[in-house]
Order: structure tokens, then sequence, then C-alpha cells
């Protein structure tokens, strides 16, 4: 089950507990253990980036078997924090196989007035044949998915609209938790 069916699932069995009453708000919890967290990263990571050379010429490296290694919550920093890794990164034209430990930055970012969930890889440094370290971090794309959501139910009186928005992330060192209100506003 993919994680936005899992949290899609938390968020309506949140709002079918809750009474029906004028303009309904309730809160879901959603907890990721390392475990899953190793599943979904694997999944949801770019696994080939594009080293440029020259300007006509670029080099594709590859990220293969990246695991979550630890969760490394920041102090005081509401829920923002650090997945840990392990990742292969390879370069069939060259020859390249190297295993680095990169850290990835958990935090919520605004966009476009909506608050996203964004996990982006920090310092990645590949030590390349002749020409010594490059930081291919800038070059792997942040993984960001909505955190605020409005979606409809469907249910035997028709389509009712949730919402959902993320009030807080809590990272320990076992896992992510993630907590969300949940407003139904035209409910009867």
């Amino acid at each position: 089950m993919s994680y936005a069916r899992v949290a899609r699932f938390a968020l309506v069995l949140a709002v079918l507990v809750v009474p029906a009453t004028r303009g309904v708000c309730a809160g879901a919890r959603l907890e990721i253990d390392g475990d899953t967290l190793n599943r979904l990263l694997a999944a949801a990571a770019v696994t080939e980036v594009q080293v440029p050379l020259t300007q006509q010429r670029s080099l594709p490296v590859q990220l293969r078997d990246l695991a979550v290694t630890g969760l490394e919550p920041v102090a005081g920093a509401s829920g923002s924090g650090f997945i840990r890794t392990a990742v292969r990164v390879v370069a069939p034209d060259i020859g390249l196989d190297v295993a680095l430990r990169p850290r990835i930055a958990l935090n919520v970012v605004e966009h476009g007035g909506q608050s996203l969930l964004e996990l982006r890889f920090e310092e990645v440094a590949v030590r390349f044949p002749l020409v010594g370290p490059i930081d291919i971090a800038g070059l792997i794309p942040p993984m960001r998915y909505p955190a605020d959501n409005v979606w409809l139910l469907t249910g035997s009186a028709g389509d009712v609209e949730v919402v959902s928005r993320l009030t807080s992330v809590e990272m320990s060192p076992e896992a992510i938790r993630f907590e969300f209100s949940v407003d139904v506003p035209g409910s009867p």
C-alpha cells in the first residue's frame, strides 16, 4: 500500500469516527517507522542523475540500494531532523562504485501558499577519478509531498469534502509522527 493510500486511509478513519456535527473537526496521527520509511524512500527517490562534465556532455550517475540507517531528530526544530542513509553511487561509464552515508534533511516548507513536506539530500560528495570530489546533492531533486490536502470521501449520501492540514511533525530516533487536523466543512 502506498504512503498516500495509508495516509488517506488514516484520515478517512479519523473522519468516520467523529460525530456528525456542523463543521466537524478532528485529528489524525500517522507514524512512520524506519522500516516503512526505508520502503517509501526506496520507491520515491531518484535512481539516476546527470553530472555535467562539459556543456555538451554529462555523466550518468546511479543511486543504488538506498537504505535508511537511522533518524536524527534536531532539538527544538519543530519536527525537523535528518534521515541517515546508506547508498551506493555507481557510474558504470568510468567504473565508479562507492558506498556513501548521506543525510536527508526533513523539513516542512511553504510553496505557493501550501505546506509541503520536503526531503532533501544534504552533501553527497563523490570522489571522481582525475577530477576529485564533487557534491552531487544539488543534482538530486528534493522529494516534496503536499502536507495539506482537500479530497472527496464518497459515501451513501454523496461526496463529502475532507480537508486535512499538517499541524506538527515529531521525529524520534525510532519514528516520524505526523499530526493532521481533519475538517469536514459542509457536514450537517
